[in-house]
């Protein structure tokens, strides 16, 4: 069947898979695996997980096979003692060779070879986009790297747009290849300082995003430039162990559409641009960043987010203090979260002028019920979405009739159109809505 499928199709095919897809793919038999690896995916994705003399090989034919715009993965996380000549010598080699034809540049590596992958980095790299380097990510002490050259790159680098560095020390003179970025992310395990100057350095910069509960910023070493800032920055995520006060005031958080800060930031400033007329939209949801308690404000469309770490209970008292603000919770007219987080209704007992509820299935966990209901006495339409699965009717009235009160009859109740709903509704109290798609 396979021999029959003619090559324009198999080609359409191709075109819509991700690298490891193709790999599987191009085992199916030698026709396929011919056409895989002429495939423009094959020779723009190159991948290396492994410093076996076979893997190797494959990696530097790919290499040479390719003549186009390369994506390069090195996903190294362990390298035995063994393993650190062969990187430094052959890897490292080959990515300082092809550095000129290098879109998109991932490296995931043991902090002991950091100086290694930072010689590969010194020459011009006129088409890179994307920079991300982490160092020891899978080690339970990681250590932080040397500081990055401040002439990576030899400060060529005019299409670099994103990095993300995890476990890298920033040199004092910030690298010249950095100006142009759009997206930064720095992430630490360490107490190290973090210089919040870079954010005036990148004058393009609208996300930015430092993450490390055990990091600081140094009290009165920030700029002041709010109305540079407010023109540029779009979303911005603090968590540091200390200095929000200052980061915040130093970028005039106020003026920026969306901002996050690690549970335990006190100051209510952070929370004006909220306090303003209108109705809120609440969100309890977990991200890559962890466990997030999120307010956003109709009318402004201003986002302010509180992180936690992502094995926190939503009930955790820690949580609740946010979840539970009455100046904003009386405000709060739609409340999204999932099953798999519904401990936080423990932590509210009133939602005054919510008129939508929406839960999203999590096949982890039930709709199962609370120790504390809460008073949703507007209530018009309660919302079940998910990407896929089952839901039972009778469990959501279950949901309704012991964790909400106060609530008019008859209810909406409408499921997302991707779910399969068995069982019914009670006709008298409830009305099905037609299945929504978003």
């Amino acid at each position: 069947m396979s021999q029959c499928l003619p090559v324009e199709i198999l080609l359409v095919i191709y075109d819509l898979l991700d690298l490891s897809d193709l790999l599987c793919t191009s085992r199916t038999c030698k026709r396929w695996r011919g056409q895989a690896m002429r495939h423009p995916t094959f020779c723009r994705d190159v991948r290396l997980a492994a410093l076996s003399p076979a893997a190797l090989d494959f990696f530097h034919a790919r290499l040479e096979a390719s003549s186009c715009i390369l994506n390069v993965h090195l996903d190294l996380p362990k390298l035995t003692g063994t393993h650190h000549e062969r990187f430094r010598s052959v890897v490292c080699t080959a990515v300082r060779h092809n550095l000129h034809r290098i879109s998109n540049l991932e490296v995931e590596v043991p902090t002991a070879v950091d100086m290694d992958i930072f010689s590969a980095l010194h020459q011009p790299a006129p088409i890179l986009r994307t920079l991300h380097l982490r160092f020891d990510r899978k080690e339970t002490h990681p250590v932080v790297s040397s500081a990055l050259s401040s002439s990576i790159f030899a400060s060529d680098a005019p299409q670099l747009r994103e990095i993300f560095l995890l476990n890298v020390e920033l040199p004092p003179q910030f690298p010249a290849s950095f100006r142009r970025l759009e997206s930064s992310m720095f992430s630490s395990f360490s107490t190290r300082r973090f210089p919040l100057e870079f954010v005036a350095f990148c004058p393009n910069l609208h996300d930015f995003v430092v993450y490390g509960k055990d990091m600081q910023l140094t009290p009165g070493s920030t700029p002041h430039n709010h109305d540079q800032n407010r023109n540029r920055l779009q979303r911005v995520l603090i968590v540091l162990k200390t200095g929000y006060h200052d980061a915040l005031d130093a970028i005039g958080a106020a003026h920026i559409q969306d901002v996050g800060v690690g549970m335990g930031m006190t100051d209510h400033q952070f929370l004006d641009v909220l306090r303003h007329d209108g109705p809120l939209e609440m969100f309890i949801a977990i991200r890559n960043a962890g466990l997030l308690v999120e307010y956003r404000n109709v009318k402004s469309g201003l986002y302010r987010r509180f992180v936690a770490p992502r094995n926190m209970k939503p009930d955790a008292p820690l949580v609740a203090h946010y979840v539970k603000n009455t100046t904003l919770s009386s405000r709060v007219e739609t409340f999204y979260t999932s099953t798999g987080l519904l401990s936080a209704l423990n932590a509210l007992h009133r939602l005054p002028e919510c008129t939508l509820f929406g839960i999203g299935i999590d096949p982890d966990h039930g709709m199962y019920a609370q120790d504390m209901p809460v008073s949703v006495p507007k209530l018009r339409k309660l919302e079940i979405w998910g990407d896929e699965g089952h839901v039972d009717a009778g469990a959501v009235a279950a949901f309704i009739e012991r964790c909400l009160t106060d609530i008019p009859i008859p209810l909406t109740v409408a499921f997302q159109s991707s779910l399969t709903v068995t069982g019914t509704l009670d006709g008298d109290r409830f009305i099905l809505a037609d299945p929504f798609t978003e």
